[in-house]
């Protein structure tokens, strides 16, 4: 399980900095990059940092927001989807 996470927590890492790195003709990869971001966004955010996929998928949107906010477009959906369910998650704890 560990290597799972620690590939993700990559996965996540190599994305955010591709993703402010692409020239806006590149937004349909973009887009998807941010899409796998945002499936893992949706795990809850856990205190163990290891384990934590969801709270630091969560944190590389915001760093993509914040870097490229032309590309918050492309994903609003899966952001109100991400949002969604960790107030959900929050609202249960």
């Amino acid at each position: 399980m560990g290597s799972i996470s620690e590939r993700r927590h990559v996965v996540i890492e190599l994305f955010r900095a591709w993703i402010e790195k692409l020239a806006f003709e590149q937004n349909d990869l973009a887009a998807s990059m941010m899409r796998y971001i945002s499936k893992l966004a949706m795990q809850p955010a856990m205190a163990d940092a290891e384990r934590n996929i969801g709270g630091h998928a969560l944190e590389a949107l915001n760093q993509i927001a914040q870097q490229r906010p032309e590309y918050r477009e492309l994903i609003c959906p899966e952001l109100m989807e991400v949002t969604k369910s960790h107030l959900k998650h929050s609202c249960n704890a």
